[in-house]
């Protein structure tokens, strides 16, 4: 897999993916948060969304699902799109 740059998803098979997440450590994000490396552990499980945190918010079904991992300075996201009419990423 090819990591890419922030909140965009490299896709080396159909439905498969990994995206930087986030920073660690860095400036605040554009929700001005700030996260701190190891508020995750790795190997954390999330539900992928079609859209910025819909299935957090309980306003649509997960599209896929994927698990957190950090590297330096910044966690991924490593995990599978399940449904074929979101892969268009």
């Amino acid at each position: 897999m090819t990591t890419l740059a922030i909140k965009r998803a490299a896709v080396s098979a159909p439905g498969d993916f990994e995206a930087r997440i986030y920073l660690t450590d860095g400036p605040p994000d554009g929700d001005h948060d700030l996260i701190a490396r190891g508020a995750i552990t790795d190997g954390h499980h999330l539900d992928v969304a079609s859209g910025e945190h819909v299935v957090a918010r309980g306003l649509a079904t997960p599209v896929g699902a994927a698990r957190l991992y950090h590297v330096p300075g910044a966690v991924v996201a490593v995990g599978h799109i399940s449904d074929p009419a979101t892969r268009r990423i």
